[in-house]
């Protein structure tokens, strides 16, 4: 996903760097806040939206300890109560489709949800996940899918508020390191497409190694249409990033470059803002 053209780029370009956005619904208000980001996307792009309806429940009592006539009545209870839901929530989402003017595929998986995401995520340019689902929406954490996904897959992924809010501003989280080049391309292509502006934020010791690395922004930077302001802050990297991250703002940032391990035991940077920022957060392709 990554380009070495310093161009600015036209419309069409930035079109064709998203060109399948899958996002997961579960039925929760946060997932159909998903959708509306990814519908937004979508019409900005023009790139195929399909929405990924999970039944986990059968998968679930398929491990339970009930009997063979018990397990069979519970599994066709199931899918009975698995086919109603998917009906409602495919109604759902074509209403909102509707509204958009914005044509959305559904396509109903069986299977744990983290599994079923994680698949999802080989098929699209970008995924698109609520940070909370049912059984987290009132939490203050990242839902435990969201983050399964996140720490597996190598894809971009849009991890979203409980709340949908139109995106009019682009932050992008800086460190002249290859991840961070791979923010600036996405931000330069969502700023065109949307037709909103960007900040560049780094975070750094001292103001003076702030803006050697803003330097680097700028170079890959020089020739972009959109408007664009550099920002650089010195503290907690997490904290800076999250506070930047305003109403109205989608962040991007880069994964750690730390092991799977070593991410998964202790957590990083990114995990930390996706977790406090309070709007839409673009995780962008790991290395």
């Amino acid at each position: 996903m990554m380009s070495s053209d310093k161009s600015p780029p036209s419309a069409s370009e930035s079109k064709q760097w998203l060109q399948r956005i899958v996002v997961g619904v579960c039925g929760s208000p946060p997932s159909f806040a998903a959708l509306r980001y990814a519908i937004q996307l979508g019409k900005a792009s023009s790139a195929a939206v399909e929405a990924v309806v999970i039944d986990e429940l059968r998968v679930s009592l398929a491990t339970s300890f009930a009997d063979g006539e018990t397990l069979s009545r519970l599994m066709r209870e199931a899918e009975r109560v698995a086919q109603v839901e998917f009906h409602a929530v495919s109604h759902q989402i074509k209403q909102l489709a509707d509204q958009a003017r914005v044509p959305v595929s559904v396509r109903h998986e069986e299977g744990r949800v983290a599994d079923c995401l994680h698949e999802a995520c080989a098929q699209a340019s970008l995924m698109v996940i609520g940070k909370r689902g049912h059984r987290d929406a009132h939490g203050g954490l990242l839902g435990t899918n969201a983050e399964l996904t996140l720490r597996r897959t190598h894809r971009p992924i849009l991890l979203t508020p409980v709340a949908y809010g139109t995106i009019k501003r682009i932050l992008v989280a800086y460190a002249a390191k290859a991840p961070g080049r791979d923010n600036l391309s996405w931000g330069r292509h969502l700023g065109a497409m949307l037709r909103v502006p960007m900040t560049v934020l780094t975070v750094q010791g001292t103001a003076q190694e702030g803006e050697a690395i803003l330097d680097f922004a700028r170079q890959e930077l020089r020739e972009t249409s959109t408007k664009t302001t550099y920002i650089t802050r010195s503290g907690p990297p997490a904290a800076e990033i999250a506070a930047e991250a305003g109403e109205g703002t989608l962040l991007i940032i880069g994964s750690s470059g730390h092991s799977r391990l070593h991410r998964f035991i202790l957590g990083d940077v990114t995990t930390q803002v996706v977790r406090e920022a309070r709007g839409p957060v673009l995780v962008s392709e790991k290395l």
